[in-house]
Order: structure tokens, then sequence, then C-alpha cells
């Protein structure tokens, strides 16, 4: 059967498969979760999602990805100098957290 919806949280709940068009052509298709959490392109990334995904320009440096003012948000894992990172809001634990977060300075201060 396909079924054709704008409703994002109708499709993901939905299907067993999804396929994501933008003006005419297919940006990725696949399973709900692996579209949700793993998008082809910013352009997926930016269709799904409510609060919206947070997009940052980020750039290689040393063994962080640093935003444009330096300040360290992430280890590399790719080879790529220049990428964009998409944050969900709902990935962000502020407190609690056994990850730490690094103020710009870059000392491990908060979790």
């Amino acid at each position: 059967m396909i079924f054709v919806t704008h409703d994002q949280v109708e499709a993901l709940s939905m299907a067993q498969r999804l396929v994501i068009l933008a003006n005419g052509r297919i940006l990725q298709s696949g399973d709900p979760e692996t579209i949700y959490c793993r998008p082809d392109s910013e352009g997926v990334t930016r269709l799904l999602g409510y609060p919206p995904t947070n997009i940052a320009k980020v750039e290689r440096s040393g063994r962080y990805w640093r935003t444009p003012s330096g300040i360290p948000i992430l280890d590399v894992t790719q080879a790529e100098e220049i990428c964009s990172i998409g944050i969900r809001p709902e990935n962000i634990n502020p407190l609690g957290s056994d990850i730490p977060a690094m103020d710009p300075g870059g000392r491990r201060n908060w979790t």
C-alpha cells in the first residue's frame, strides 16, 4: 500500500518504508528509524523533526570539530576538513550526561 502524507509524525509512525521527496526528486528512502537517525543530507534533516534540527557548520581542528568561533564541540571521526553537523534538540542533555561539555576555553567543566 502506498500512503502519501505531509505529516511527518504520521509518516514516521505508520510506515515500514519511507520515500522522502522534495521538488519532485527522491532525497532518501528506507525505514523510518534509519531516515530519522541517519539522514543522507541536510535537506532530509530539515524536513524531519520538531522542533527543527540545529545545523552547525564546523571545521576540523586537531582532534575536534570546532565552530567558526573556535569552540570545540565534537571529536573528529571523519577525514573531511569542513562539514555540517545536525543536532536534534531531543538529543541534548544539559544535565546528568556521561559526556562532559566544554566551555569556550576548552576546559571540561560541566556535565
